[in-house]
């Protein structure tokens, strides 16, 4: 069974634009460091929504500014860095937001799983002791702290809650961890939950299982999600719609299914053709080049030297989105017949 067809949300595609609450709201952020080599933004002119119960994906190669967009959410930005537009969360915009402001957008309206499970979790504390810090001081007993944690650990498949609870977590396994992680993102019942490669530091094996956990609790608690991912064809699985980044930019916007089917951009084409699929016979074939790094700053579109299709007005000017089908996407190509040419 492909990955597709086993996590495929039946949550109906939903545009920026529509009449609905928004859980996320990001417009023209960009992010620039100063010191060392850095030229170029970690973020250009970012725009992003994720509506109310909508799970929404984010794409590209390490170093795109995937995790730098998602911590964004949470008024969590690179030292010393520059930071300008509005990111909305809870109606609160982060931005130069004060510390009782960001406590309350950290605290209960948004929710972060990290890659690596382990990084989120002090090593010296009890699972218990983890879990129940946010109620301890909400003033909550300790009995029931322990009641709350308990139902959270079964409520993600830990069958053993007291013997988890009383352990530390070089005890546990990255899988195990991962479900205490996102029982702790779920306890505050937050609106957005923020998913940066959740599965990236956990064997193969396991990795599906706690996709579909986080579905799973993501469904029943009605949140809306960002999906962080360099895995295409995982986000057109898990997700209602999908942004495709390259160097700070978002180069592609579109429901998953539209875009896994039929991509407009170059870069999403590259990154379809890079993904393994184990039904197909097609060769994975590599993105050419590298990314860009930060000394770097093109004047045209930063794909352009990877890009088989590019051609002198490319180098010009970065290509702005414009409206493709269903969706929009940064190619002087994208209305194309077809842009693979």
């Amino acid at each position: 069974m492909r990955v597709r067809d086993r996590f495929r949300s039946d949550a109906a595609s939903a545009i920026p634009g529509g009449d609905v609450a928004d859980a996320l709201r990001i417009e023209g952020l960009s992010v620039r460091l100063t010191r060392g080599d850095a030229q170029r933004p970690i973020l250009d002119g970012v725009d992003l929504v994720v509506h109310a119960g909508e799970t929404v994906g984010l794409v590209g190669e390490s170093g795109s500014g995937k995790s730098v967009t998602s911590r964004a959410a949470l008024g969590m930005f690179p030292a010393g860095a520059e930071v300008r537009g509005r990111v909305i969360v809870g109606g609160v915009d982060v931005v130069g937001a004060r510390r009782s402001a960001l406590a309350r957008v950290r605290g209960g309206e948004a929710a972060m799983i990290f890659q690596d499970p382990r990084a989120g979790i002090n090593p010296v504390r009890r699972v218990g002791d983890f879990l129940g810090e946010r109620m301890r001081r909400r003033g909550i007993g300790r009995a029931e702290r322990r009641t709350r944690c308990r139902a959270l650990l079964d409520s993600v498949g830990i069958s053993d809650p007291d013997t988890t609870l009383r352990l530390y977590p070089h005890q546990m396994s990255g899988g195990m961890l991962q479900r205490v992680m996102i029982a702790a993102a779920l306890s505050a019942e937050p609106g957005l939950l923020l998913a940066d490669e959740p599965t990236t530091a956990l064997d193969v094996t396991i990795q599906a299982e706690i996709i579909g956990l986080l579905m799973e609790r993501r469904a029943h608690s009605g949140a809306a999600m960002l999906f962080v991912t360099h895995d295409l064809e995982l986000a057109a699985a898990v997700c209602d719609r999908i942004y495709v980044m390259y160097a700070g930019r978002i180069v592609e916007c579109r429901p998953s299914g539209s875009l896994f089917a039929d991509p407009r951009h170059p870069y999403s084409v590259a990154l379809l053709r890079a993904t393994p699929r184990l039904e197909s016979e097609v060769p994975v074939v590599p993105v050419p080049g590298r990314p860009l790094s930060l000394a770097e700053a093109p004047v045209g579109c930063a794909f352009a030297p990877r890009c088989p299709h590019a051609v002198d007005e490319c180098l010009e000017a970065p290509p702005a989105l414009v409206g493709v089908g269903d969706g929009a996407a940064a190619c002087i190509r994208c209305n194309d017949e077809d842009p693979r040419r």
